[in-house]
Formats: structure tokens, sequence, C-alpha cells
């Protein structure tokens, strides 16, 4: 993300990160995210594969 540079630079740019990281801990400790029974294959990083089969449910506990 880009914040600006120098004296220009966001003021919020570190509770914008902070943020950010709570969200995806949040979202690791309080969901299960795996991929479809039989799905071994690993997508590449830069080209999505097709999102529509990823299984993600919130945990109870």
């Amino acid at each position: 993300m880009a914040f600006g540079f120098g004296r220009h630079a966001c003021p919020g740019r570190f509770f914008a990160a902070t943020e950010i990281k709570m969200l995806i801990a949040r979202l690791l400790l309080e969901y299960d995210i795996r991929m479809p029974e039989g799905v071994m294959e690993r997508y590449k990083n830069i080209v999505r594969g097709d999102r529509s089969n990823r299984i993600i449910r919130r945990r109870l506990c």
C-alpha cells in the first residue's frame, strides 16, 4: 500500500497497518479455510485460480 513519503506521508499509516494485521489475525483465528476434498494443487502466486470452490466456514469454538 502506498501511504506517501517524507513530509507528505499519511499520518494514519501505522493505524491502518495495525488494523490490517488485526483483520488477518481474526480471520485466521475464527475461520477454517481449506480447499475442497481431493484438490492438491497450489495456485500460482500471480494468477488466481477459480475462487468459487474454496470452503470457508466459521469456527464454533
